[in-house]
């Protein structure tokens, strides 16, 4: 008798994407994990996942949550989601104001404060910066699931996800990484302030 894999084991063994290629991710719900070739500095590697020379850092889901025909669009379906990870700015993308925080000194990012006031994006030239290097060094893989959250419960569970900082037990790294954002985060705020 055949076992069946898991969502997550489905997840993490789906094949991996690189930005521009074809068969990209659908219009449809699921849960997609981001992999990196090149560990960006300070993430520590204990741990991780690894797979094809390339680490487990993120999980994320579209939609976040059931229900709700208001739903912001991006977020709705693994398509636009992704997408916008890979070329939109931090002020929608956790992930890109993780590798950002992470990235900040080797690619000279500043964080700032977006004009609304409320959101922080890492500026015109910083957001292109990050995105080509995203595009060079990160793959994603992705499952359709009606269910997205179950399986990224799963992922946060079993796997040691130190860009995602809101969905599991922070680890030492994950608090210094939440530290280190919110004093980004103050000075664009500051800087924000004085204009």
């Amino acid at each position: 008798m055949q076992v069946m894999a898991s969502p997550l084991e489905g997840l993490l063994s789906a094949p991996l994407w690189r930005w521009g290629a074809s068969d990209g991710p659908p219009r449809a719900p699921g849960a997609y994990a981001w992999f990196n070739d090149a560990l960006p500095p300070s993430v520590p590697d204990e741990g991780l996942l690894d797979r094809e020379g390339m680490q487990l850092l993120y999980v994320g889901i579209a939609p976040r949550a059931a229900g709700g025909g208001d739903r912001d669009p991006l977020r709705t379906s693994l398509a636009p989601r992704i997408d916008y990870h890979f070329s939109g700015s931090a002020d929608a993308s956790a992930l890109r104001m993780s590798l950002g925080v992470v990235l900040a000194d080797s690619l000279g990012l500043v964080l700032e404060l977006h004009p609304d006031g409320e959101r922080f994006t890492w500026g015109g030239p910083g957001e292109a910066d990050l995105s080509a290097w995203m595009r060079e060094h990160m793959r994603v893989s992705w499952l359709r699931h009606p269910r997205p959250w179950e399986v990224s419960d799963m992922a946060f569970r079993n796997e040691v996800l130190p860009l995602n900082l809101q969905a599991q037990d922070p680890t030492e790294f994950q608090r210094s990484l939440a530290e280190r954002q919110e004093a980004l985060q103050a000075r664009a705020r500051a800087a924000g302030g004085e204009s």
